[in-house]
């Protein structure tokens, strides 16, 4: 059996901070605008990517698909 390790940096888009590139694909792909995505990722970084209980964020596509 070949299991094969998903290493986060390669584009999936998981890891926190995201790539701008990667959060405005993803809403893009949501039916979403490119603004929308700049918003997100502005509101966020302006907040060091912390949700709302100042806890941080593991995994952004789950807020993002909140928001």
């Amino acid at each position: 059996m070949n299991i094969k390790k998903v290493n986060p940096d390669r584009g999936l888009g998981r890891s926190v901070p995201p790539l701008f590139a990667h959060v405005e694909i993803y809403f893009v792909q949501k039916d979403c605008t490119s603004e929308d995505a700049a918003t997100f990722f502005r509101y966020y970084k302006e907040r060091g990517w912390k949700g709302v209980k100042g806890t941080p964020i593991r995994n952004w596509k789950t807020v993002a698909g909140e928001w």
